[in-house]
């Protein structure tokens, strides 16, 4: 890809199921809606420069690992973007604001780690769904949430606790409450 690119355009190569590896330039702001989805890569390495990763981008592919460059810009995670790959766990950048529907829906995901700092406002429906969490491997949630969909850790048996820091109780998960078999504890 050239070093100018700014957009991997919507299903630019998509389907292309002899790439196994990519380069994203450092100019790349936007990776578009499915982009990269039905393609052969195991990992990928996202640029500090990309802000938006789009809807189903990378959504079945055969990724067991992402690596996102430190200072990174990424605001928004489109829905169903990593769906269906080989991952086991994840860093989340603290620039995310919003983890889109179904993000990391049907993974390994065994341990997600939010980076310090972390700016993130909402985790959308079964965002993790479908995944290996334990109480363990999640952890505590960002103090910046403000919306945290009741479904957003679906089918994930064994975890059976959610620990949040938000200042206040958010809608729909009331402290010592039990949300889909979870037991909701804050932390402040």
């Amino acid at each position: 890809l050239p070093n100018t690119l700014t957009t991997i355009g919507a299903s630019a190569l998509q389907s292309n199921t002899g790439l196994t590896s990519i380069t994203i330039p450092s100019s790349v702001e936007t990776i578009g809606s499915s982009a990269l989805q039905y393609t052969g890569l195991t990992s990928i390495t996202i640029p500090s420069s990309v802000e938006t990763i789009g809807a189903y981008a990378l959504q079945n592919t055969g990724l067991t690992s992402i690596n996102f460059e430190s200072n990174s810009k990424l605001k928004t995670v489109g829905d169903n973007a990593l769906q269906y790959t080989g991952l086991t766990s994840i860093t989340i950048p603290s620039s995310v604001e919003t983890i889109g529907d179904s993000v990391f829906y049907y993974n390994q995901i065994t341990t997600i780690n939010f980076e310090s700092n972390s700016k993130l406002k909402v985790i959308d429906t079964k965002a993790f769904g479908w995944n290996k969490l334990t109480n363990t491997g999640l952890g505590k949630l960002p103090s910046s949430l403000t919306s945290l969909d009741t479904n957003a850790f679906w089918e994930n048996p064994n975890l059976t606790q959610i620990t949040l820091t938000s200042p206040k109780d958010l809608p729909g998960w009331p402290n010592g409450g039990t949300v889909n078999g979870k037991t909701v504890i804050y932390e402040r």
